[in-house]
């Protein structure tokens, strides 16, 4: 018993040994070290190349604070715009005990200059359908037809999402539309799993100014139920000038 005892205690010196080497490690790690297995992967996995040209950085805090600068993703060849998706600043602050009680509790979440890029082709093709993921993906027709509907896996909780300088900018050359949004600043919170989320928005459509605010119950509904079939719950408050 006096043996058990001595690699019990041993294996639990070693663990809270490591624990504590772990923790002096990781803060002494460079995330930009792996900028490029990043880059890599995703670029393999969508087949567009992904370039982080700025820091990656990481508060080794609770809950953690990630932050990511300037990240350009690669359009279609035949885009007009060499960039689908581009950003000077993600920043993300998520709460990391309530995931094992599939709770999502995002402290902070913002975006900062980000400029979406949404084409399509004279052939129809759509530069956001990524061709490697949609041939890997695709399934029968008749096992389409009977997949289950989408549900979150977690429940959210959005305490601060702020987004600043989005554009989003739409070109179908085959039905010869052009349009630009502009969204200066959103922000949407909520206080609790089961509380409607509050959304406020100003920007410009095509060069017209809007403002607008809303709530909403779509992230509790969409873990609930089926939104698709039993809709989604919204009241909204807008202010346009010529649109």
């Amino acid at each position: 018993m006096l043996k058990v005892w001595r690699y019990i205690w041993i294996s639990v010196v070693a663990l809270v040994g490591l624990l504590l080497l772990t923790v002096l490690l990781i803060p002494q790690l460079d995330p930009n070290r792996f900028k490029g297995i990043i880059e890599t992967q995703v670029s393999e996995l969508a087949g567009r190349q992904l370039n982080i040209d700025g820091d990656l950085h990481i508060d080794y805090t609770l809950p953690p604070l990630i932050r990511i600068e300037n990240v350009r993703f690669a359009n279609a060849e035949w885009a007009k715009q060499p960039s689908m998706l581009s950003l000077e600043l993600l920043q993300l602050k998520v709460q990391l005990l309530p995931l094992l009680d599939k709770q999502l509790i995002v402290d902070q979440l913002l975006l900062k200059g980000v400029y979406f890029s949404l084409e399509k082709n004279p052939q129809g093709q759509l530069n956001w359908q990524l061709d490697k993921l949609v041939s890997e993906t695709e399934q029968p027709a008749h096992q389409a037809d009977t997949a289950e509907p989408f549900q979150m896996p977690v429940l959210p909780v959005l305490k601060d999402i702020q987004f600043d300088n989005i554009n989003f900018y739409y070109h179908d050359e085959k039905d010869e539309i052009e349009s630009d949004v502009v969204i200066d600043s959103l922000r949407l919170a909520n206080a609790g799993i089961d509380e409607a989320t509050s959304i406020s928005a100003s920007g410009s459509l095509n060069q017209q100014p809007y403002k607008l605010s809303a709530k909403t119950e779509f992230l509790t509904e969409v873990t609930t139920m089926n939104p698709i079939e039993q809709g989604i719950s919204v009241k909204l408050d807008a202010d346009a000038i010529g649109i």
